[in-house]
């Protein structure tokens, strides 16, 4: 039977779920349980299994705080209502704050100012959460039992997505990553990943390869990482040249409109999408061809007011 809860090292755990949630175990100088929480999964539904889970596991707790990993909705969907539930404080990053504040800004970016009600859904529009800890990479937060929190910069899936670095006082460190990385069955599902800027994304994977002293790297999606980090980082590299180099095949056979390039990544993929897949895919293919307009690789021309992309000679 899967287990609900699962412990890494002394204090650190995460609870499996469609998004993994990181809990971190603390104890004040009054020998209160004092508990933190990474990410919240996508609803109230999710919220309330973590808050049960806690029930189950621990005694007398009470939440401190609820970190913030990036503020798309599979990740801060059940923030409103553990926040609510135990009044702790919610921490994320300064330019994911308004996502959060503001979900409707998820289907306005992906589709524009009115998008269709399938990016209206519950999904793309959970309740929305006020911010209480603006936290960035440059800082640190140490407890009184010795834990310590710090926090790298991992961009490109999100404007400014945070890896979370938990360090208890064994010295033993735990990242959860967010989605700045993904574990090798989600990417076999997922090969395509929603992506704002790839080359940030690439320099993000770097730098989760570079940390050091990393007991465990927990992903939101899918597989706990320990021994296989480095083959993940490139396995999830892979993907994103593998993408691009898809668009240039693409291209190589003439110049392309954006619904022509999407049609064809979709379909050398084999995939079948939906309206919320064509807005998150569309929305990828976009990224990468503004980056390869940035390398001047791609050259965009308007005519007859239908935008091409054609590479450049």
């Amino acid at each position: 039977m899967k287990e609900k809860i699962i412990q890494l090292v002394s204090g650190i755990y995460y609870i499996p779920n469609s998004t993994n949630a990181g809990i971190i175990a603390s104890h004040s100088s009054n020998g209160e349980n004092e508990l933190y929480i990474i990410d919240s999964g996508p609803s109230e539904i999710e919220g309330e299994y973590i808050l049960d889970t806690l029930d189950e596991y621990f005694k007398d707790y009470i939440v401190k705080a609820l970190i913030t990993t990036h503020g798309h909705p599979d990740h801060t969907g059940g923030h409103k209502f553990i926040k609510d539930s135990t009044n702790c404080e919610v921490w994320i990053s300064e330019k994911e704050k308004p996502f959060m504040e503001n979900p409707a800004l998820h289907g306005s970016i992906l589709w524009g100012s009115y998008p269709p009600k399938e990016l209206r859904s519950l999904y793309f529009r959970p309740e929305a959460c006020k911010a209480d800890k603006i936290i960035g990479e440059e800082d640190i937060v140490t407890l009184e039992d010795g834990f310590k929190f710090s926090f790298i910069a991992l961009d490109g899936h999100s404007p400014e997505s945070l890896g979370v670095i938990v360090e208890n006082p064994q010295n033993e460190k735990v990242l959860f990553a967010g989605d700045s990385i993904f574990p090798r069955k989600e990417l076999g599902q997922h090969w395509i990943s929603l992506l704002t800027n790839p080359i940030l994304f690439m320099e993000a994977l770097d730098k989760i390869g570079e940390t050091e002293e990393i007991r465990y790297c927990v992903p939101s999606h899918g597989e706990l990482l320990c021994d296989d980090i480095a083959e993940n980082v490139e396995m999830n590299k892979i993907a994103i040249l593998s993408t691009k180099q898809c668009i240039i095949n693409a291209l190589k056979k003439g110049r392309k409109t954006t619904e022509e390039l999407v049609k064809y990544v979709a379909d050398f993929h084999s995939l079948n999408m939906k309206i919320p897949q064509y807005a998150l895919i569309t929305s990828t293919v976009k990224s990468y061809l503004s980056e390869m307009q940035d390398e001047r690789k791609v050259l965009l021309t308007v005519e007859d007011n239908i935008l091409y992309y054609s590479l450049r000679k």
